[in-house]
């Protein structure tokens, strides 16, 4: 049993000085990941406030509301909530995800690397992936929740991947739809790279892309409720009119992809490590001497050979050369930033050094005693030369009620705003709901998906709620849905009321699309319900 487990109890204590500084109190200095606990915050919000799925951040942009979540990827918050939820703090919970990111990716790595190189391969192919040096990257200097946790499903994926084509059984379709709906939700943009990358891998070992277009479709039919509406509404908020970045600006050079640097700065380092590198060149070099002595399965040829292909492709596109694709592909506009690349980059860099550690390797060429002097030097270079990353800038502990008490839009520029707002909020309203003309309001209550309250009107006037129209915000005034007016440099809600006494109710509802996406949603719930079935009643009937 021991020696079962030795080799994930040897990538947990490999994985100490990663993940012991989240342990510290409160949390550090990153791009991002402030922003990400304000995002759980305001999860925990409207998840509170009865709002399923969360898609209308009442509280952020200054209290005028914004649609945080029907475009940003949920995952992560929805697992952090559920922390949060078992009575860890915001900023506790988020950190956990952190942790949970480094250590599933080992993990995973670890048993990717075992289907291929046997027990020891998938130990260094883990520990190449866990101290890649974009890994640290967005542990400690951009903090982005989304691309760690997606650095976990990568392995994952190819793994479940590999053994659906090899026994193409309900069990397996079912993990990779789940596993492929994951990534869309933990971080859409990693999925529009990595995707089409597994499919393409899949065709190759299969000679058949049917199975992995099975289980995209049902992980794409579990999504749907988040990416469906996003891609059709995407055309009301400014990401539509004005790109998040000028890519032309973020792409990189070869000199930062080889030479060891970091920084904190806005643009962190792009570095491959050398050490990787180094490594990475002498497995290839390794893999044809095992190709000469025909000594390799195709499978382990199909991967290592694919590894590399997928590298240099994905460092191609990361090179200024490469601009005019970037132009000419539609999908490619998605991705904001050319150097994002490097996370599936240091998921293929990593899959194939396992072969330094290949049993064929340790039978037939040298001693077993300098094969396992040989590993420790590798893993123990890797270790030595990225160590020194795994640290953050500095320190600081705001608490967890300057997170929920913050209300920016959380976004690098405002470009989840309504493309009608064309005054952005600068401060909190003084008053929820104005009343331009004589009157009075009482008796107002409002949450993230509601409000009501009472109007006594003088005469014939206009209401104004200080809330951003988007759609899906409906008023009724006494029982009958109102036309609203959102025609004003700030796109409020208005509309108006006649003279006397009235009721006033509000709701955010689901669009005709939000509709059909959740629709399809449930959908694709119901049919992995049917599809696991017969394995829960086997599972019952042993018992």
């Amino acid at each position: 049993m021991l020696k079962k487990f030795f080799p994930l109890v040897f990538l947990f204590v490999v994985s100490i000085p990663l993940v012991f500084p989240f342990f510290a109190p409160g949390y550090f200095s990153t791009h991002d990941g402030e922003w990400a606990v304000i995002r759980l915050a305001e999860m925990d919000r409207e998840i509170r406030d009865g709002q399923i799925p969360p898609r209308w951040a009442d509280y952020l942009n200054h209290g005028f509301g914004y649609p945080l979540f029907l475009f940003t990827y949920p995952g992560p918050y929805y697992f952090g909530e559920i922390f949060h939820l078992l009575g860890i703090g915001l900023v506790g919970s988020l950190k956990l995800l952190f942790i949970l990111s480094v250590l599933l990716s080992g993990c995973f790595m670890y048993l990717l690397g075992r289907q291929l190189w046997g027990t020891s391969g998938g130990l260094v192919s883990a520990i190449f992936y866990l101290y890649a040096p974009f890994r640290l990257v967005n542990l400690f200097v951009r903090g982005s929740v989304g691309e760690s946790l997606s650095f976990a499903l990568f392995p994952l994926i190819f793994y479940l991947g590999i053994n659906l084509c090899q026994n193409p059984s309900k069990k397996w379709l079912v993990l990779v739809s789940l596993s492929l709906a994951g990534l869309i939700l933990t971080h859409n943009v990693m999925a529009i790279i990595f995707i089409p990358l597994w499919l393409l891998f899949l065709l190759l070992i299969k000679r058949s892309i049917l199975v992995g277009l099975k289980s995209l479709g049902l992980g794409l039919g579990l999504s749907a409720f988040f990416w469906l509406p996003a891609l059709i509404e995407k055309k009301y908020i400014i990401l539509s009119q004005v790109p998040l970045s000028d890519i032309s600006r973020h792409f990189v050079n070869l000199s930062q992809l080889v030479k060891p640097s970091w920084s904190f700065d806005t643009l962190p380092s792009f570095q491959l490590g050398w050490v990787h590198l180094v490594f990475f060149f002498i497995s290839f070099s390794i893999f044809l001497w095992f190709s000469h002595k025909r000594e390799l399965t195709r499978l382990q040829i199909i991967s290592i050979m694919y590894s590399l292909a997928a590298s240099l492709f994905l460092i191609l596109l990361m090179l200024p050369i490469s601009y005019p694709v970037w132009k000419l592909t539609p999908f490619l506009r998605e991705i904001d930033f050319p150097w994002r690349l490097l996370g599936p980059v240091s998921f293929f860099f990593s899959l194939p050094v396992g072969i330094l550690a290949y049993h064929g390797f340790e039978a037939k060429t040298i001693k077993s005693w300098w094969l396992r002097f040989f590993l420790v030097f590798i893993c123990f270079s890797i270790i030595l030369a990225n160590i020194g990353y795994a640290k953050p800038k500095e320190r600081i502990d705001k608490g967890d009620n300057y997170y929920r008490s913050n209300d920016a839009t959380t976004t690098s520029a405002g470009e989840l705003m309504p493309v009608w707002v064309k005054e952005k909020p600068k401060e909190r309203p003084s008053k929820k709901v104005e009343l331009l003309g004589s009157g009075k309001i009482g008796t107002l209550f409002f949450n993230s998906k509601k409000i009501e309250f009472s109007v006594e009107a003088e005469h014939n006037l206009q209401v104004k709620i200080n809330t951003v129209y988007f759609p899906g915000w409906k008023i009724w005034v006494d029982g009958k849905e109102m036309k609203l007016d959102y025609n004003n440099p700030e796109g409020l809600l208005t509309f108006s009321v006649e003279k006397g006494s009235h009721w006033v109710f509000g709701k955010f509802t689901r669009t005709p699309i939000r509709v059909e996406a959740e629709i399809i949603t449930l959908i694709a719930l119901a049919l992995i319900f049917w599809l696991t079935l017969p394995f829960l009643r086997i599972k019952r009937a042993i018992k």
